[in-house]
């Protein structure tokens, strides 16, 4: 999955976790490896994604992920 964020950052969730791109594409970051990532939403700031272990939340801009 690919999804855009209002502010601009780029997550791509593949088998390998979820990547993430403050700079246009630029460089990546893996900010979680715990298997694929499938949807990701965005709802007052809060990141809420579905993965291998269930639901994932993020509240700093995806760079650290919570199961919920």
């Amino acid at each position: 999955t690919v999804f855009e964020t209002s502010e601009g950052i780029i997550f791509i969730g593949c088998d390998g976790g979820l990547f993430k791109s403050a700079d246009r594409g630029s460089s990546w970051k893996r900010v979680l490896n715990s298997g694929w990532v499938l949807k990701i939403v965005e709802s007052e700031g809060v990141l809420i994604a579905t993965n291998q272990q269930g639901i994932v939340r993020s509240s700093d801009n995806g760079e650290t992920w919570e199961l919920v």
